[in-house]
């Protein structure tokens, strides 16, 4: 995360060398936290290698880490001033940021979750509960991350029957949603950009 952290530190200091349009450094941030939160996504889901609970922990941990720095005020950018930014700060970057990057990794969030929580049948007994804790993702994508679970040393239990039959008792009531595909496109139409996730306005 590090590194991804330097590679945004650095785009931003391009951006601020050349004053580059508000609405375009805008587009790139969304464009580049989409991109990333949907291809690493689509790897985990079609690799049984990864999915497993420690690789949801660290997925979990490394986002906290992308997130506390889009919130981190002032020094969100390090040492870059991009003073063409000043006047619309507090009102995007500071406040709103944090929301639409919550927004557009919410669907790995979740993902991650259901590794680290696939032996507690609680999450998973009905579909309401399912839909409750990850609703994000459809019943197709949570089927496959349960189907291609496997235990490691953080959660060395494995998976319980229970927890197998009830995703698919909640597909077989729903087959809208279970047959849908499971992995999710990287590219963000223009038009889908978000920006007031709490509103839920494009």
């Amino acid at each position: 995360m590090d590194s991804i952290i330097a590679r945004f530190e650095f785009i931003l200091g391009l951006f601020a060398t050349h004053h580059i349009p508000r609405v375009v450094v805008c587009q790139a941030i969304h464009q580049s936290i989409y991109f990333m939160s949907a291809n690493l996504f689509n790897r985990l889901i079609q690799r049984r290698s990864l999915c497993v609970p420690h690789v949801g922990f660290h997925i979990k941990m490394s986002l906290s880490i992308l997130e506390a720095w889009l919130i981190g005020g002032q020094d969100v950018i390090g040492s870059v001033r991009y003073d063409s930014l000043s006047r619309w700060r507090t009102r995007w970057r500071t406040r709103s940021l944090a929301r639409i990057c919550s927004h557009y990794l919410e669907i790995l969030t979740q993902a991650a979750n259901v590794l680290m929580l696939a032996t507690n049948y609680e999450f998973f007994k009905t579909p309401e509960t399912i839909e409750e804790h990850f609703n994000r993702l459809t019943l197709a994508q949570v089927r496959q991350l349960i189907t291609m679970y496997h235990s490691d040393h953080m959660v060395p239990q494995r998976l319980p029957e229970r927890v197998r039959q009830a995703v698919a008792e909640a597909c077989n009531n729903n087959p809208q949603s279970a047959y849908a595909s499971v992995v999710v496109p990287e590219v963000l139409p223009l038009d889908k950009v978000v920006t007031n996730p709490a509103s839920g306005s494009e």
